[in-house]
């Protein structure tokens, strides 16, 4: 998946922000979601933020 792919359409975070998240120290759902609205919205894209999290913290 490239940096730029969309991940929440409700706030547009792509996957690029999600990693600078991450980077930033974000290592739960509620960490990434107040560094970038993730997830903030409808919610469909939590689970997806949840596996990018889990990968990242493996």
């Amino acid at each position: 998946m490239q940096k730029v792919s969309i991940i929440c359409n409700c706030s547009q975070v792509t996957l690029g922000e999600m990693h600078e998240a991450i980077n930033a120290g974000a290592i739960r759902l509620e960490d990434i979601q107040k560094l970038t609205a993730v997830a903030m919205g409808c919610g469909r894209c939590s689970t997806q933020v949840k596996q990018i999290l889990s990968k990242r913290s493996s």
